[in-house]
């Protein structure tokens, strides 16, 4: 993907595609779904930067953006609604829909058993409501759901994952590097420097410049297993609270040793004075422990991003 950018001097920029399950394509590279992960995992290491494109609905169970937005029923979940007028009856004050007063060409209260004469007088019509054609219920408020037209999964409107399409161009850094090869970079990679948050930036260009004799660190990006089944089955508001918690968790765990730094969507822990082959058990021990008190596991891990005062980027 470096070497085609490079030698094309395009951009990798996504192109509408209504065909696609993703809506999109990426020119000159048949699988999106794939180029996708490549391109944030180059991403990541500041071999590419990113741009914002669009934003997207995505299928928690098979990726698609095909997704189908509707109202529902809040209590079973059906489209098959209809606008009804509500009746209010003056006399014994019942508010119900038309139907439930409709007696062939009457109007009957089936509160009070009168019969409905004068609009204006015995009743008025207030205004309308849906109603479910499936469980005959009604609502003044219908949900919003969405439903995936390639696996047929449905999830809640408030619950659905959201995702973001972005194009990528080449870092200084990998320009460089592809150029020549006695080429200098910088020490730390700037792209991959401004992906973190502002904190651990600012403590990153400390550990790195600093004059004195600063420790080893090493930076790593907590990965959670259970993620895309997290997501699909709790939604992304609770997948984002366990994440806090676990992230609150291990740095009470961590003390002065190292500090957790969190982004929109990603979490990092930048350790002090160890190297990478000191981390081993003992990461393993602390995020053990931080999701120990949790309802739901998040399985996390941590994927070293850089490592040794020296640097080594993985």
């Amino acid at each position: 993907m470096l070497a085609y950018l490079f030698v094309s001097g395009d951009d990798l920029t996504p192109v509408r595609q209504p065909d696609s399950p993703y809506y999109f394509a990426y020119k000159g590279f048949p699988n999106t779904r794939s180029t996708m992960l490549v391109a944030e995992a180059l991403a990541d290491k500041g071999w590419l930067e990113r741009s914002f494109f669009d934003r997207h609905h995505e299928c928690a169970g098979c990726h698609s953006h095909r997704l189908i937005v509707r109202e529902e029923c809040p209590a079973c979940h059906s489209p098959n609604l209809s606008e009804v007028d509500l009746i209010h009856h003056y006399s014994c004050a019942k508010l119900s829909p038309e139907d439930d007063f409709r007696r062939g060409t009457a109007l009957v209260c089936p509160k009070c058993s009168k019969q409905l004469r004068h609009y204006g007088k015995d009743y008025d019509k207030p205004g309308r409501v849906e109603f479910c054609g499936r469980c005959q219920k009604t609502t003044s408020e219908p949900a919003i759901g969405f439903v995936c037209q390639d696996c047929g999964m449905r999830v809640d409107g408030d619950a659905v994952n959201v995702t973001d399409v972005f194009s990528y161009s080449l870092s200084d850094q990998a320009g460089a590097l592809l150029a020549t090869e006695t080429a200098e970079v910088e020490y730390f990679p700037k792209a991959l420097l401004q992906a973190f948050p502002d904190e651990l930036q600012r403590r990153v260009l400390q550990l790195s410049h600093s004059k004195e004799c600063a420790p080893d660190f090493v930076v790593a990006e907590i990965q959670y297993g259970a993620r895309d089944d997290l997501l699909r089955n709790k939604g992304e508001a609770a997948f984002r609270s366990m994440r806090k918690l676990l992230a609150d968790n291990l740095q009470g765990l961590l003390g002065d040793n190292a500090s957790v730094h969190s982004s929109h969507d990603r979490d990092y822990v930048l350790f002090l004075g160890v190297d990478e082959t000191g981390l081993g058990a003992y990461s393993a021990s602390m995020l053990n422990r931080s999701e120990s008190v949790l309802f739901d596991k998040l399985h996390p891990t941590l994927l070293v991003l850089w490592s040794g005062r020296e640097g080594t980027e993985r």
